[in-house]
């Protein structure tokens, strides 16, 4: 999260708040840093990707079965302050509810990344290009719902996501324990 080379990790909480807490590691064991001081119902999953492009990696995750929105937290970009949320951004609120595992890649083959998050609620799987101004829109536009489905004989899967695991130059979509190509 802080560019150090250092692994960190983020931990949700939807039963209390602080919602979003960063561990970052320093010399003598981790440091707690508040990313979302309010109370929010956050899902299992997440993802983390320089949305803004400022350079510093954002983060990403949506409401559990409470709730219909999916958010991005911007990076404060190294003034990191233990007592000080993140930016909260909304990428989407409406329709279904529970939006479990994002991920960030070019899926469309237009050479720019996207975010794909499944809904399971709608068990549906959603592509949303990344805006050029994220910060300053009220939320994306989704770009709809990835139709196509998995090729017959194509097995289940519950990791890869993200991979041409096929080579066939273009990354697979995991969505349900689907691989949809």
């Amino acid at each position: 999260m802080d560019k150090d080379g250092v692994d960190d990790f983020v931990l949700s909480f939807r039963q209390k708040a602080p919602a979003l807490v960063w561990y970052r590691q320093n010399p003598r064991g981790w440091s707690r840093y508040m990313i979302e001081k309010d109370y929010l119902t956050v899902e299992a999953g997440g993802a983390v990707y320089d949305i803004d492009g400022d350079g510093y990696p954002d983060i990403v995750f949506g409401a559990d079965y409470q709730g219909d929105q999916l958010w991005w937290w911007r990076n404060p970009g190294g003034r990191y302050d233990p007592d000080v949320a993140w930016e909260r951004h909304t990428i989407k609120r409406g329709g279904s509810h529970q939006h479990h595992d994002q991920i960030f890649g070019d899926f469309k083959g237009t050479g720019k990344p996207q975010l794909v998050f499944w809904n399971q609620g709608a068990k549906k799987l959603f592509v949303a290009d990344v805006p050029s101004d994220p910060r300053h829109l009220d939320q994306w536009p989704n770009g709809g719902s990835l139709l196509r489905k998995r090729r017959r004989g194509s097995r289940k899967i519950r990791r890869g996501a993200g991979r041409d695991r096929h080579q066939w130059g273009r990354q697979d979509r995991p969505a349900g324990r689907q691989l949809l190509v």
